[in-house]
């Protein structure tokens, strides 16, 4: 039985995804670890135990944050109000909960060590006594994640703020509290980010940039169309597949060389320096200058160890 069918046709998911990330520097919906955003993670978590749908909300960085998850079967609610606190973004999700839904999962996309079995523990717990609300134990107190049913969105969609729901949940009458370590654990700053990389044993890439990201957020601002961009397939092996975190992947580019791509995907995946590293375009050896064409196929292919 699926985490989905555990959680029953009732529960949907909430992933709030607005923030500025101020003290991160960059959007740090989008920062990697293992080869995925942490807001295609959260959506992922909440998609696996939320059979009544998944709304995603966000703001600060919309574009290229909706982008992120654009090929997931998720809603998007955008909060404009977003510089109000985590709040506002809760009452724009609750405005976006699907009408079936008898009650509401919230997660936030820097809790990045939650797990399925985190959650699992949590819709369990949630299911004995549904009309509770039921949280996540940690740090002393109960936080997100959280499910909310129905009968307390009213009160969920008064919070103002930037403290969230944890003022709610501390005044509950009865409330289902779940202990739950990993949910202390947040990205808020790049050393964050680095030390759960290092804990998980990946390396700390930067924060996915890929075109398609980049594009969206030009458009948004009315800066460029989509001219000149095309679609390729990259392979990866070896030390480089360790970085990308997958054997290929598709990706949208404005490069006109490999060189020019290299680049790209160096930056965004944090490769080494590879003195020796070979390129091939169209399963035949290539020069680094030689031109890019959209349906290409590239594939990178480092120096064996010990030749």
């Amino acid at each position: 039985m699926t985490m989905a069918a555990e959680g029953g046709p009732r529960l949907a998911g909430l992933v709030l995804a607005a923030g500025g990330a101020r003290r991160f520097g960059a959007p740090k919906q989008l920062a990697l670890v293992g080869g995925r955003s942490l807001v295609e993670a959260a959506v992922h978590l909440a998609l696996d135990c939320c059979a009544a749908g998944v709304v995603v909300v966000s703001g600060a960085h919309a574009p290229a944050v909706e982008a992120a998850i654009g090929h997931l079967p998720v809603a998007v609610a955008r909060n404009e109000a977003w510089r109000e606190g985590l709040a506002s973004s809760l009452r724009r999700g609750v405005q976006a909960m699907p009408a079936h839904a008898e009650a509401c999962l919230v997660l936030l996309c820097d809790q990045a060590a939650l797990t399925a079995a985190d959650l699992m523990r949590l819709v369990e717990a949630w299911q004995a006594f549904p009309q509770r609300m039921a949280a996540a134990g940690y740090a002393g107190t109960a936080g997100v994640p959280a499910i909310f049913p129905r009968a307390v969105w009213p009160a969920l969609a008064r919070l103002r703020g930037d403290h969230g729901a944890r003022r709610l949940l501390a005044g509950a009458a009865a409330l289902t509290v779940v202990a739950m370590p990993n949910a202390a654990v947040d990205v808020d700053t790049p050393a964050d980010h680095a030390g759960l990389c290092r804990s998980s044993g990946h390396l700390a890439l930067p924060v996915a940039q890929p075109a398609v990201y980049l594009r969206a957020a030009r458009q948004e601002a009315g800066m460029e169309g989509a001219e000149g961009m095309m679609r390729v397939r990259v392979e990866y092996f070896a030390v480089l597949r360790e970085c990308a975190g997958c054997s290929h992947e598709e990706v949208e580019t404005q490069a006109a060389t490999l060189r020019a791509l290299f680049a790209e995907l160096e930056a965004r995946h944090g490769f080494p320096r590879l003195p020796s590293l070979k390129v091939a375009l169209n399963a035949e050896f290539r020069d680094w200058e030689s031109p890019l064409a959209d349906g290409d196929t590239v594939v990178f292919i480092p120096p064996v160890a010990g030749g």
